[in-house]
């Protein structure tokens, strides 16, 4: 018997995410990027972005991670417009409902 073993990251790293209120592209900076009607434009405004600030920030550090996971608080966020809360907002609201 072999066993098959998968590298599993607990750690958001895609820039990309699929909401029901269209796509965000997640940023270092106070606004994330979005939403968008479709992931090409998603794409596309990251380019602009990536090269606008290239160069200018840092990359994250272990000093965000715990325990290997990326903590994430939505009360406590400091970005206007951040991906990853919009996304547990929409979640909070399917459990709310049932869907």
């Amino acid at each position: 018997m072999s066993v098959v073993r998968q590298q599993f990251s607990p750690i958001r790293t895609d820039r990309f995410i699929r909401t029901l209120v269209g796509w965000y592209v997640r940023t270092r900076e106070q606004v994330d990027l979005g939403p968008f009607a479709d992931a090409s434009a998603a794409e596309t405004a990251l380019r602009g972005h990536l090269n606008q600030y290239r160069g200018l920030n840092r990359p994250r550090t272990t000093a965000t991670l715990q325990l290997g996971m990326d903590i994430h608080d939505p009360s406590a966020c400091s970005k206007v417009n951040c991906a990853v809360c919009m996304e547990a907002r929409i979640a909070s609201q399917q459990l709310d409902f049932g869907a």
